[in-house]
């Protein structure tokens, strides 16, 4: 079955959804994007029928026409070298800001923020001559926490931007279709 064009469809149960028509367009078109492609089937066709999904972390929810649900959640992170241990610190990060993202659409986010503002004004007068400094200073922090626990998703691919600045990794899971409710 070939899948292809994304179409926005709406919400399910708050989340976004997306569906995929078959034979609307052929798979492929966004591997010209990327280097390094590695994602596993069934995955590799949604993924690659859209650049979208590849290039924008978060997790996404795309609609069957069978009624299941697949979902990806993608990370990425910046290259800073080859090494083993680099690589391996990719995929770390990914996967956390993988299960991060999949946590906050699911389950919902907390965000605290703080701001601080410090302005200090000094004038001093020595032998009748007046100097000033001024200084301000701005903080702002904001902290996102997602919590909860999630069933083991499959790293389901990794790629590469085609530049090769920025490692990506997705991780998925199929969902089968929601069970109907019987009417008396």
């Amino acid at each position: 079955m070939s899948y292809g064009r994304l179409i926005m469809a709406g919400l399910l149960l708050g989340l976004p959804l997306l569906v995929l028509t078959p034979g609307l367009a052929s798979a492929g078109d966004a591997s010209q994007n990327f280097s390094n492609i590695d994602i596993e089937e069934p995955y590799r066709e949604y993924l690659l029928a859209a650049r979208m999904l590849m290039e924008y972390a978060g997790t996404k929810f795309i609609k069957l026409e069978d009624g299941r649900i697949v979902t990806i959640s993608v990370a990425m992170t910046d290259v800073k070298g080859n090494s083993p241990k680099e690589r391996m610190r990719q995929r770390k990060v990914c996967r956390a800001k993988a299960l991060k993202s999949f946590l906050e659409e699911t389950k919902g986010i907390k965000v605290v923020a703080f701001s601080r503002t410090k302005d200090e004004t000094r004038v001093v007068v020595e032998d009748g001559v007046e100097t000033g400094t001024s200084s301000f200073e701005f903080l702002d922090l904001t902290l996102t926490e997602a919590e909860g626990w999630v069933q083991s998703m499959p790293v389901v691919g990794t790629w590469m931007s085609k530049d090769g600045a920025f490692f990506y990794l997705a991780l998925g899971k199929i969902l089968d279709a929601p069970a109907k409710k019987k009417t008396p």
